[in-house]
Formats: C-alpha cells, structure tokens, sequence
C-alpha cells in the first residue's frame, strides 16, 4: 500500500515516532535519537521506560534484520530504566518471524504485539482515524504505490508515459519544502500556475510533486516534451475529465522560442482551462526567457495581466537551511555513497559549509552524488571536491567534458544537442552520430561505437526511456545544465559548429545550430544547396522546411525556382507536414503577388490533382486563396464542396466550446430557466438541448456566414445555392457539435446540485522544529555509522 523505500532512514524513523504517539493514545511523549549515539534506543518517553528500536530494511534480508536485532539485545541489558521494548521495521515479517524475535527480547515483550512489520504499519495508516498522519509525511502521500499505477491507467499522452518513467527513477529524493506547498496552495485554489525560478532551483520537481499529488486525486495528465499547445489542446477531453497539463520550460530550456502564433495559441488554452473547475495547467520557465518573452509580444504580456494566471517564483534565498540539508542528505543516502565519503564531510561539521554556501543549488547536489563523478575523487578529496563545484558553479561539466570524454563521446554529446535539446528518437539519433563518425580518423569502424557509447553515457550524462505506445526508445540528456555547457561550449568553437553542420542528415541540426553561430548564415547555404533534399526531417518533409525557411528569409532569387517547385510538388498528405497551421500559413504567403509571381507557381497549379492534395492539409482561407489562383478554379467546384464541411470541421473545433459557452449565456441572459420546462434537472435534459441546438444553429451560422466572403461566387448558379450549401454545411457541423451539447448541460445540472467549492487546501507543511542545527546535526551523523 506504502512504498517506505521512498523514504531514507531518519524519515523512517520519525514516521515511527508519528505513528507509536498515536498508537499509544496517552499524553506521554516521545523522542528520537542519534544514530551511533543512541545506545539501542531510537525512540523513547522521558523516562525511557518505553523503548522503540527502528530498523528501516526493507531492501534487506530478513536474516540481517534478525542479525542486527541480536546485537541490540545486549544494548538494551545496559539499560536499568527499561520495561516494554518494541520493534517497527520496513521488512514484511511472517508470524514466525514476530515469534522469532519476541524471544530474543522475551524479558521486555509480552506478545507479537511488540512487533511490527511493514503490514502492520500500512494497516495502522489506511485506519481513516490516521490519516493525519500520512498527511504529515509528504512522501506517504506523494509516493504511495497506487499514485503511478493509477498514472499509468489513466489516458495520457505518449510523452506523458515517458515523464512517469522519469519520475519513478527519481520520486526518492523528492524533498517536502516549503517552495512545494506554497505552489501546491496557490494552484489549489486556482486553475493555472507558473512557476519562474533560476537554472536548477526546482522548478521541474516541484512541477512533477504536483503532478503526482493531482494523480492521486484522479486527474490525468496531459504532457508532450515538444510543448506543442496545438496538441495540448487536441488532447483535452470533454469537461467532465479532471486533468492536469505540464508545460515544463514551455519557453524555450535555454534560450527564448516564441513563434508568433504560441502566444494566441497559449491564450486559447488558458482560456478553456481557467473556466474550467476540474482543468489545471502547470507552466516553468527560466525566469530570464519569461521576462524576455514577456517584453517582446505584447500579446503574451496581455495574456498573463488578463488571466487569473497565478505565478510563483523560486528563490534560492528563501529554501531554509534545513530543507538544503535534507535534499543533500537525501542524495548522499540515495545514491549510496560510501561512509568514507560522507565522513569527509561530518568531519567538523563541514556539511554546514556546503548547505551554507553561496551558491548552493539542488542540481549541484545532484552532481557532486553521483557515484560515477566520484571516480577519480578521493574520500580524503570530496569535501574539496563539493566545494570546488559551488565556488564554480558554471565549470560543473567542464571536467567532465574536457578530462574525462573520450573525442567519440563529445561527438555523440554535440549530435545529440544539434538535433534537439529535449529528448530523441535513438534511431535518429543513431544515423546522425554515425554519418559523423565515418569519416573520422582513428576511429575504429570494426566495433559498434553508437551502442558502446550509449552504454558507457547511460545514467552519468543520459537517460533512455522506452515508450510503450511508440515501441521506440528516446534519449535526452540528464539534466538540462548539461545543455546549458553544451550550448556554450560549442558556441565558442566555430570549427566544431562547422564540423556539426557539414555532417548533418538531419534539417533540426542546420536549424538549431543556426542559432548559435552568428557569422554563417547556415540556413541561407541550406536553401542554396541543390542537394538539400537528401537531408531528413525528424517531423515532417524536408520540403516544407525549405519553403518556411524560404518565407521566414525573404528570399527572391531565380536560381532557387526549381527547388520551390520540387518542395511545392513533394508534399503530398498530412505526415509532411508539421501542422495544418503552420503549412496554411506558410502557403498563405507563397501565394501573395511578390512569391507568387516571382516563382512562376501558376504553373505548379497547373499540375492535375495539385488541388485535389492539398484541400486536405491546409485551412479554409487558404484553399479559397489558392482556388483564385488557380486558372481551372471552376473544375474544383464538386472538389472544394465535398471537403468543406470538414475543413470548417476542423477550423471551427477550438471554438466549438465558446460557441458552446456564448448559446449557453444567451439562453441564461432570458432567464428561460424559470420556465417550468427548462428548470435545470434530468428530465428536462432533451428539452434543453433542442433550445441550445436552436441558439448554437444561429452563432453557427454567423460564424459560416463569415467564411463564405472568402469563397469565389462564381462557385454558385445563384444566391439560392450558395444559402443552400451554407444551411448543409451547418448542418453538418450541428451534428457535430451535439454531444458537446449535451454534455455541457449535464455538467451544468451537477453544478447546480453540488455544494460550493471550497478551498481545500490543508496546511500539511512544518518546518517548525526548535532546534534546526540539532536535528541536521544529527542527520549527517546517520551517514557514518
């Protein structure tokens, strides 16, 4: 039921403490005590007459625990004072393991009764009447077994199975802060949260902790590591679905990316969500990019001040000491360093000087404990060692890189940076690494360098996960400050900028790289090249990379016609193109006079079916500027009519909602309810539908009205026609919209009949222990004995 190897032994010590104060009901209290120091006792009264021995083993044997437990026996005969003595542990103990070890300690228990193993405790906790105490330990809650289970049955996105994976490598070291539960309490109360902080202060782990908290409340979550709204928002289900969204560093990891279409798309999505009560979104940035963003569109400053978009910004300076020492002591438990290691920094205390600093930051912790970091560094040289990283913080992987990679491994690193700085396909990123090694001198072709590589990089610099949906394996770097020194270190080395983009398959790597070198215009050469088509895409065709390149340049030049017609002719379905969207507008304004004409395109739609292709990928308005152009436009007629009612389909589904919400709002502005027959309950469901069906048919056909100007009237025999088509088509979409339809009306009868909401949040957070320096103190003592 509880996962306890989430927590480390001195969080498995004071959840003892939690759960035997309760257990025994009376106003007696009870203490901790040192590991080493405590003599057999780890919790006692004042008078330590009652005494609680805790073994936190649950990844160990049985038989250890009985070994252990026999050398406490002679602890405990040292103690006068003692009459009942107990043992809680994390093992799951048989009846005859309790027999067992009631007779080692038979002089002070009376019966099994003394003895409680993992399912004695899980029982005690499921009690209701102790849920207070689960409440109080963060990790109980946020960790316990069912919440990724009931992740992984919920409907999520592909990307959404890849976070889980993350996530469960890495729940163990969350750490309860204060940072979290001010984040928890503002998107408790209200729909939408942004969380804005430095590099590597949290930002992504607290993200992930709300996460796991909102799964556990039944929500599912919505997720895809490209950050793609448009898919964001495909995904969202009807409003009765509880979900929870992640945009995580949604504006770019390290430098900004804003299109000029993400901050319209973002205020849709905020739209929907924030009129929602069971619809969340959790968005991070690098507090730099944001204000970058938020000074450069105007739109996206209007859509933060306008939305009741709440933010919260982490600060360093404001994560106490403690909660810095438990997220230190939790990676030294964690990733089992050695007792010689961690007494280098108990000697006097040095620990103090490390969660003090400066410059202290959670993913330098996680760098400083990573066992492989460790391999060159003596037990003698790890306090130097941890020190070293802090009073340089930007130099974390410059060792790395520069002493300790092979050549074969930068090069891997580097590809992998130059075709995203997210995660990768490793088939992608298999025929990118090798087409740049082939080449190579003293590199030895006989073995199999990709896979050697991976190997020896796997866990000290990457992570693959595998998705089951996709039955295809991704790789991403394993944390983004290792993107951060790529990005720097190769943007200071124009040979190896050169070296990535002549070697490239991939057109992400011309692009990405483009970015960071400010002499070459590598994207002018890519248009120029008459070879350009044998790059690949890992999204898309490379075609349509050429013509948005060519638009987004500006580029007018006669001996570029015959690779515009090769791009226009090779796209051919949707899988050639990244989006609907994107390609309509690129098209758009392939199809104003200046490219239109300069490019001679009359004569690509002259081609047979050029039409009858492209009618199924681009918008409304797009085929009506591409039918004009056309000089057979009067043949496309039957064509154009039999896609219309899908391409409004698909124009008119982000509104769908609002015009949903706008016939709901006229009805309710009559106040029609007060009739008997539309009061809001069951029975009255189909009446009420008709009505809304009514109201949404007349917005509907407003909205048609406004998409027919586009259309050439020589496309009708008369007005006749052209009404009569209109009234089909809406129609159509009617029918379309109707479940919509009935399902806002239920949600608006469960509305009516619930209680109001109210603010949930629980004051679960304590950070209030009387002597901070003591407990650290003894924290860091555990890591010694």
């Amino acid at each position: 039921m509880f996962d306890y190897t989430m927590l480390n032994d001195y969080e498995f010590e004071l959840l003892c403490r939690d759960i035997f104060q309760k257990f025994k009901g009376n106003k007696r209290e009870y203490f901790t005590f040192s590991a080493g120091r405590d003599g057999g006792i780890d919790i006692c009264d004042k008078e330590k007459k009652e005494i609680i021995q805790v073994k936190h083993y649950s990844k160990s044997s049985t038989s250890s625990l009985m070994t252990s437990l026999n050398k406490e026996l002679e602890k405990i005969k040292k103690i006068e004072t003692i009459e009942k003595y107990y043992v809680m542990t994390s093992n799951s103990l048989t009846l005859r393991n309790k027999q067992d070890i009631v007779k080692i300690f038979k002089k002070y228990m009376l019966d099994t009764s003394h003895v409680w193993g993992k399912e004695d405790i899980d029982k005690f906790l499921a009690d209701e009447n102790n849920t207070d105490i689960v409440r109080k330990n963060f990790k109980l809650w946020l960790n316990a077994t069912n919440v990724l289970e009931l992740m992984l049955e919920n409907d999520i996105l592909v990307d959404s199975e890849e976070l889980l994976d993350s996530i469960e490598k890495k729940k163990e070291l969350y750490v309860d802060t204060k940072a979290f539960h001010d984040s928890l309490k503002i998107f408790e109360k209200y729909n939408a949260l942004i969380l804005l902080g430095a590099p590597g202060v949290g930002k992504s782990t607290i993200s992930e902790m709300l996460l796991l908290y909102y799964v556990n409340k039944g929500y599912s979550i919505r997720y895809v590591s490209s950050n793609d709204i448009g898919k964001i928002k495909q995904s969202l289900y009807e409003k009765s679905t509880s979900e929870v969204i992640l945009l995580d560093d949604f504006l770019g990891q390290h430098y900004l990316k804003l299109d000029d279409k993400q901050p319209n798309e973002l205020k849709t999505l905020l739209s929907k969500i924030i009129r929602s009560k069971n619809k969340k979104i959790i968005l991070n940035s690098r507090i730099t990019i944001f204000n970058e963003a938020f000074y450069k569109s105007q739109i996206f400053q209007n859509t933060f001040e306008n939305y009741d978009l709440k933010k919260y910004t982490i600060d360093l300076n404001q994560i106490t000491v403690l909660e810095k020492a438990k997220i230190l002591y939790n990676h030294l438990y964690f990733n089992n360093i050695g007792k010689k290691y961690c007494k280098t920094i108990y000697y006097n205390k040095q620990y103090k000087e490390i969660i003090n600093h400066k410059n202290y930051n959670p993913r330098i912790m996680e760098f400083v404990t990573n066992s492989r970091n460790l391999e060159f560094v003596e037990p003698n040289e790890y306090f130097s060692f941890i020190i070293g990283r802090l009073d340089n913080p930007e130099d974390v992987w410059k060792d790395e890189f520069e002493n300790r990679l092979d050549k074969i491994d930068r090069i891997f690193m580097n590809t992998l940076y130059s075709l995203s700085d997210t995660k990768v396909n490793k088939e992608v990123l298999k025929i990118a690494f090798n087409n740049r090694i082939k080449k190579l001198d003293n590199i030895d072709t006989t073995i199999n360098n990709f896979e050697t590589v991976l190997v020896r990089l796997t866990k000290s610099l990457l992570i693959q996960s595998y998705s089951k949906k996709r039955k295809k394996i991704f790789i991403s770097v394993l944390n983004p400050s290792i993107n951060d020194y790529i990005q720097k270190s190769i943007s200071l080395n124009p040979i190896e900028l050169a070296n990535i983009v002549n070697y490239s398959n991939y057109y992400e790597q011309i692009s990405n790289i483009n970015r960071l070198d400010t002499e070459n215009d590598l994207i002018r050469k890519f248009l120029y090249n008459k070879g350009f088509n044998k790059l690949k895409s890992m999204e898309g065709s490379i075609y349509y990379y050429y013509l948005e390149e060519l638009i987004n340049n500006q580029i007018l030049d006669e001996s570029l016609i015959e690779n515009v017609h090769l791009s226009l002719c090779s796209i051919k379905d949707v899988s050639d193109i990244p989006s609907i969207e994107k390609f309509s507008e690129v098209l758009t304004k392939l199809l104003t006079e200046s490219f239109f004409e300069f490019y001679q395109l009359d004569s690509i739609l002259l081609e047979e079916n050029f039409f009858e292709n492209y009618i199924t990928i681009i918008d409304f308005k797009t085929a009506c500027i591409l039918i004009k152009k056309t000089p057979y436009s009067h043949k496309l007629k039957n064509v154009f009519f039999e896609e219309l009612p899908l391409t409004l389909e698909w124009e008119l589904a982000s509104d769908y909602e609002s015009i949903i919400d706008e016939s709901w709002g006229n009805l309710y502005g009559n106040l029609f309810f007060e009739e008997p027959q539309y009061l809001l309950v069951e029975d009255n469901i189909d009446a009420i539908k008709d009505v809304m069906l009514t109201e949404a048919s007349d917005i509907l056909a407003e909205t048609v009205d406004k998409y027919f100007v586009f259309i050439n009237d020589s496309f009708f025999e008369n007005d006749e026609e052209k009404e009569q088509i209109k009234e089909e088509v809406v129609d159509e979409l009617l029918n379309e919209i109707s479940n919509e339809v009935y399902e806002r009306i239920r949600y608006e009868i469960n509305e009516v009949n619930e209680p109001e909401y109210e603010y949930e949040y629980e004051e679960r957070y304590t950070d209030n222990v009387d002597n901070n320096e003591g407990v650290i103190d003894d924290m860091f003592n555990r890591l010694t004995y």
